[in-house]
């Protein structure tokens, strides 16, 4: 195994794509639900926005995932006795590296929150609450 290859799959177990269905559920249900809403209206669903949503709700979702790993390792609750995420414990990744892939991660969820104000018909208060909350 190239070791690109075994730096790439310790970022993938530090991110936990497995709970990402978390995020993309709501986003998804909530795309079905305004598509059922605007058919009857004649309006259509903005494919843009859905992946604008999606790009939103991944990154901060692998970001939150990241700062719990950090901060897990930082505080002794990861450590040699335990099972849960063991990235920082093994040394798969140094501290740095987390936070790097952390701030490029909310970086580009902030961008692509504050690129869905420009383009979505939703009010500016109920997306930051979503966004925020």
């Amino acid at each position: 195994m190239s070791s690109r290859f075994k730096i790439f799959r310790s970022y993938m177990v530090a991110l936990r794509p497995w709970s990402f269905s978390a995020s993309l559920t709501p986003v998804l249900l909530g795309s079905v639900l305004a598509h059922n809403h605007l058919s009857r209206s004649n309006g259509s669903l903005s494919l843009a926005i859905l992946l604008i949503c999606l790009v939103c709700a991944l990154c901060v979702h692998g970001a939150g995932n990241l700062v719990n790993t950090y901060y897990d390792f930082k505080n002794g609750i990861d450590n040699e006795n335990s099972q849960s995420d063991r990235t920082l414990v093994d040394k798969r990744l140094q501290p740095h590296d987390i936070t790097k892939l952390g701030v490029a991660l909310y970086l580009i969820g902030s961008l692509a929150f504050f690129l869905l104000l420009f383009v979505s018909p939703a009010k500016d208060e109920i997306l930051a609450f979503v966004y925020f909350g």
